[in-house]
């Protein structure tokens, strides 16, 4: 078996290999701009003129049909520099560059009148971008700052049609207020065009930021202060994106100026309720960007955080305690997050860049329940902390070619439990017991609680009992306690390599490959805190050499008679093969690729396969590693300057 996975995995980097030295290769955070040059009075295209992006050093010459090409153009608004002998000098400013897309200006220039003219103009934003061939909406730096209210990436989806967010938590009930979660429910769901929750590949500068273990789902909220713009994909998306079916959300962050520059907000509806509600919040941002201090214009930086404390629209009441950050003593709100990013751009050469970028975010709630509404102190608490590092770099191999290679790394760790108590053993004390066997023993005089052994003479004792619900108004009572203990830690290593090339000006190859090695733990004990697991009754009440009943999987197999638990280390990756055709009267995106999973050996042993059956019953018999080929095809037919026809198609899956 594992012979056999070895060779799988050597073939697939064999052709990842292969295609990134024969093919040229695709970056998925990049644009490029093309165009024409003419003579404004004869209307005859000019050989020869430059044109250079303002403030970088990337441009090029037109050819003898005047036109020209720049391709790996991170998305954002550039100024066009346009010079050419005998005419006057022209600036296009502001212009658009987005993500996968090309930019295409149509400049005439005029000969040069009186020595010294110039000539600026505003690039116009097309209504319709020609070049599309599946659904896509774009939101930029300004419009985040247009609209009220936008705090974080994710409020992107309020100003799109046909995408709904789901708020209802996932859980199974088991009973006597017991449950067993499905997934982190700060992890909301987001439904586009009519798909499921949890179908979506969220992506940072070209590189994924979905949940591990919950799929489909964006661990690392980032704040509007340090996003450049966001891409929402729907439809047949092209052959470079995998892992979704429903949608992909593209981010890019900003990058430090030539010149050092930052800002400040603090937001707060304290003190408002005379002209509307307030929900006791309160968001402060900051960034801070440019060239590193005394290093030069070659290693610039750019940083940014935000905190954001509210008690929500649906306060449950809670009593608050104080939250110790970064040594300042904040008051607690039913819902606090904090946020740091930080992105270094290194200019090795013209030719060379080197990026390293780091995100933080931090989330600690208590939820709003209207069965515990009486009683919100006996609710859980929550956090999750999501690290992610990344180190890319871009290099251009030729005007026409270039490389990414990235390497990342992202940890996310989840927590749940009473009033944030880190094991369940914390609510269960011995009494009138041996103190010199059990040193737990807080009090051996006690009366007894419940579980006595004539033998060892100890009786163990929970301070903790189920929720109860008042047979008057049908809510829990202020007597029991939200029993759960969450514990998930998932680490992964992604390593990705993408490159682009424009063969010639109507066909570009886009390749690469990517894969993702994880690292999964996840615990769920339903009543940790309130009974003990079948091996637990024996382990307190018996002899050693008495215990008959297996220890269960995780931590504290004491405690607990519900439990989910699984380590795993399951293998994700994929390569990819595309062409883009452009011609002024059709544009055609056709490639495909190839998925593949590998299980990991943890679910490869004889026992967990024999567990398996015993439980479910149903046959082990899975394979270890599979692989998936997917077709991917669009097409568009530009009609008119605001007319776009297009279609597409293409095979999609994603890991469950």
């Amino acid at each position: 078996m594992k012979k056999s996975y070895m060779n799988k995995i050597k073939t697939i980097f064999f052709i990842a290999v292969l295609l990134t030295i024969n093919s040229n290769i695709f970056a998925g955070n990049t644009g490029k701009i093309s165009g024409k040059v003419s003579d404004e009075d004869t209307n005859e295209p000019l050989v020869g003129v430059n044109v250079i992006i303002k403030g970088k050093a990337q441009g090029a010459s037109t050819d003898e049909q005047g036109e020209f090409y720049l391709i790996g153009i991170p998305p954002g608004k550039y100024d066009l520099e346009i010079s050419y002998i005998g005419y006057a000098p022209l600036t296009m400013r502001d212009l658009l560059v987005r993500v996968d897309l090309t930019s295409y200006i149509d400049v005439k220039i005029k000969v040069e009148a009186v020595q010294g003219d110039q000539v600026e103009v505003i690039a116009d934003r097309l209504m319709v971008q020609k070049d599309i061939t599946f659904t896509r909406r774009l939101v930029t730096e300004e419009d985040f700052f247009n609209v009220p209210g936008m705090e974080s990436s994710a409020d992107v989806f309020r100003m799109q049609a046909g995408a709904i967010t789901d708020i209802q938590p996932v859980r199974l009930d088991l009973g006597n207020g017991q449950q067993l979660q499905v997934r982190d429910e700060s992890l909301k769901n987001i439904h586009v065009r009519g798909g499921r929750g949890g179908e979506i590949l969220y992506m940072v500068d070209g590189m994924p930021v979905t949940h591990p273990l919950y799929g489909g789902r964006s661990v690392l909220d980032l704040n509007i202060s340090d996003v450049s713009q966001v891409e929402i994909l729907s439809g047949a998306f092209s052959a470079e994106y995998g892992q979704a079916q429903s949608g992909v959300v593209n981010i890019t962050t900003k990058t430090g100026g030539d010149k050092l520059a930052g800002n400040m907000e603090l937001k707060t509806d304290n003190g408002l309720p005379v002209i509307g509600n307030s929900y006791n919040t309160d968001y402060l941002s900051f960034t801070l960007g440019g060239p590193v201090p005394m290093l030069g214009s070659k290693i610039t930086f750019f940083t940014s955080g935000n905190l954001n404390r509210t008690d929500t629209w649906l306060n449950n009441g809670r009593t608050r305690k104080n939250l110790n950050w970064l040594g300042l003593n904040l008051a607690e709100r039913q819902d606090n997050s904090a946020n740091l990013n930080g992105k270094i751009n290194y200019n090795l050469s013209d030719q060379m860049d080197l990026i390293f970028s780091y995100n933080n975010a931090y989330k600690q709630w208590s939820n709003y329940s209207w069965m515990w509404h009486l009683a919100p102190d006996n609710m859980a608490e929550y956090n999750r902390q999501t690290d992610r590092y990344n180190l890319r770099l871009n290099h251009f191999m030729s005007k026409s070619t270039f490389y990414n290679l990235n390497v990342g790394y992202m940890t996310v760790k989840y927590n749940a439990s009473i009033d944030g108590s880190n094991e369940p053993s914390e609510w269960w004390v011995f009494r009138d017991g041996d103190c010199t066997e059990y040193p737990d023993s807080i009090d051996c005089n006690d009366p007894d609680g419940f579980f006595n052994n004539d033998t060892l003479g100890d009786t163990l004792y929970s301070d903790i009992t189920n929720p109860l619900i008042d047979q008057v108004t049908g809510f829990f009572n202020n007597t029991g306690r939200e029993d759960i203990w969450r514990d998930d830690f998932t680490k992964t290593l992604t390593i990705k390599a993408d490159l682009r090339s424009q063969i010639n000006k109507y066909n570009m190859i886009k390749t690469g490959f990517s894969i993702a090695m994880n690292d999964l733990h996840y615990v769920d004990l339903a009543d940790g805190a309130t009974n003990l697991s079948v091996y637990g009754q024996q382990y307190f009440t018996l002899p050693g050499d008495s215990i008959t009943y297996p220890k269960p999987p995780g931590p504290f197999p004491e405690y607990g008679r519900t439990r989910w638990v699984f380590d795993a280390k399951p293998i994700i990756g994929a390569v990819y093969l595309e062409n883009k055709f452009e011609i002024e009267s059709l544009i055609l995106n056709a490639g495909a690729r190839v998925d593949f999973l590998h299980l990991g050996e943890s679910v490869d042993s004889e026992q967990f396969r024999a567990d398996w059956e015993n439980a479910t019953g149903l046959t082990a018999d899975w394979k270890l590693t599979k692989a998936k080929f997917s077709p991917r095809f669009g097409i568009s037919f530009p009609v008119t300057e605001f007319i776009v026809l297009f279609f597409s198609y293409g095979h999609f899956l994603q890991t469950p």
